[in-house]
């Protein structure tokens, strides 16, 4: 907003003076010419910073249990002319598409957006992938169900061998005919029901 005063008066725009600017679209340095009217004469040129705009986009998280697929986050520029790029394995923003993880873990995707006339903004957002991904040697695994091979051990000592990624989780221990049993104890043939985030 250009404010015009004379001897501590403000004056009226288009009554006492006319403003002209220049083609001030690029952030940077603008020009607006001001010129005198009626009462008043001569003309003034001033210069003002424009400054770059903020960015907007969309952007969201992934969580969900593990199946073996790749997953990723989502990241949309809602500014026109708004560049993705993404954080690769040397800190630098050069791919031109989100990372993609199968395997179950907590994993974070840096973005940079960029578009001419905006600040430049940096951000991240999380995949979460839930569930059973490594187990001792002597188990199956068959989505969030584990079969004991050979091994003779507790529930909880063989909880502590998993490697599981989860808000929460529990489990059920079975024998080999799945019929669910309260003994601590693991047999040869028996199974462990592993229940990730309630699923």
């Amino acid at each position: 907003t250009v404010t015009v005063k004379h001897d501590g008066t403000t004056l009226t725009e288009n009554k006492d003076y006319t403003l002209k600017y220049e083609s001030n679209v690029n952030a940077g340095t603008g020009f607006v010419t001001i010129a005198g009217m009626g009462e008043y004469v001569g003309a003034l040129k001033k210069q003002f910073t424009i400054l770059p705009g903020i960015l907007s986009y969309r952007a969201s998280d992934y969580q969900g249990l593990y199946d073996g697929k790749g997953h990723t986050v989502s990241v949309q520029p809602t500014t026109p002319n708004g560049t993705v790029r993404y954080m690769d394995e040397s800190g630098n923003y050069t791919l031109t598409a989100p990372p993609s993880y199968t395997a179950v873990g907590s994993y974070t995707v840096s973005f940079q957006i960029s578009a001419p006339n905006y600040n430049t903004f940096t951000g991240a957002r999380t995949v979460n992938i839930y569930g059973v991904q490594s187990t001792h040697s002597t188990l199956t695994k068959t989505d969030n169900r584990l079969k004991v091979l050979d091994y003779t051990t507790s529930v909880n000592e063989l909880y502590k061998k998993i490697n599981l990624n989860a808000a929460n989780a529990n489990y059920t221990h079975y024998d080999k005919n799945k019929n669910a049993v309260s003994s601590d104890l693991l047999k040869t043939g028996d199974y462990v029901k592993i229940r990730i985030n309630n699923t």
